[in-house]
């Protein structure tokens, strides 16, 4: 009879230090792994949310066509047959002379004006960056935007080279050498930014390509180890100013089309930038 209470009071003990085990060892630890659990979910979560917020370059592919025997002879054909041809895309823009002193500048069969007649080598003519394929043309030292909306010629007052032209509305932003200029097309004022080399107005914002060889303007932004092209974000109300990207190549565009922003690199691939909205808050 004694040992059965001596092994019941044995049982009880083990019991009870078991309780008190489960009490102060066990539950603690559970919580403390349901919590460690929770913390990584959180930052789980929170890294998918960064991912998302991530700004992100997605190259656009190029769908290169090749010509036909009977289109590179049409080419061929065309380019002897006018003074001088650009093509974009789908689109063919080309001069003819009219007689001995002038030019007729033709848009896809179109008659659109008429030029001065000057050597080969001083004709230009390049697209707006835009979604209405305006053009940019260069006749010897003047310079001309067509609206292909309202068919309409606007000489330009500007005599640098011009990198490229791009469009927001009514303005037209001249990228050049020597900072830009935006030359807006109703009231025909032309602007110099001398603070601004190449840069989109997005939400109210300036957002600015910035190249490492820009020493002055990056000290004058007190930045550091600048060391490949970035997006600058900057706030002209609040006067905020931070890094939004850095590039791993050069990029010699950056433009809008409608309310997608678009860079070009140095080798002519194109790139369309994700989650820039998201940044910008």
């Amino acid at each position: 009879m004694s040992n059965i209470i001596l092994w019941i009071l044995i049982l009880l003990w083990f019991l009870w230090i078991g309780y008190l085990y489960y009490i102060f060892n066990y539950i603690p630890e559970l919580k403390q792994r349901e919590l460690e659990k929770q913390k990584v979910e959180k930052e789980l979560i929170l890294k998918k949310e960064a991912e998302k917020k991530k700004i992100k370059l997605i190259k656009i592919e190029n769908n290169v066509v090749v010509d036909t025997k009977e289109q590179k002879i049409k080419k061929l054909r065309e380019n002897i047959k006018n003074y001088k041809t650009f093509r974009f895309d789908d689109n063919i823009i080309y001069f003819k002379k009219s007689d001995i002193n002038s030019l007729n500048m033709y848009y896809n069969s179109v008659n659109i004006g008429k030029f001065k007649l000057v050597y080969k080598n001083y004709l230009f003519v390049n697209k707006v960056y835009w979604w209405n394929w305006d053009l940019f043309i260069s006749v010897w030292k003047d310079k001309y935007i067509y609206n292909k909306n309202l068919r309409v010629f606007k000489k330009i007052d500007l005599n640098i080279k011009v990198l490229y032209v791009k469009k927001d509305w009514n303005n037209y932003i001249f990228v050049t050498d020597k900072w830009s200029f935006i030359y807006n097309f109703l009231n025909n004022k032309l602007e110099y930014f001398s603070f601004f080399n190449d840069f989109i107005y997005f939400d109210n914002l300036y957002i600015w390509l910035i190249s490492p060889t820009e020493k002055q303007l990056i000290n004058n932004l007190w930045l550091k180890n600048i060391n490949n092209d970035i997006l600058y974000l900057y706030n002209p109300k609040t006067k905020e100013k931070k890094i939004l990207f850095n590039f791993d190549f050069d990029i010699s565009k950056i433009y809008k089309v409608n309310d997608k922003v678009y860079v070009e690199s140095n080798d002519w691939n194109k790139y369309i930038i994700l989650n820039l909205k998201k940044n910008l808050k």
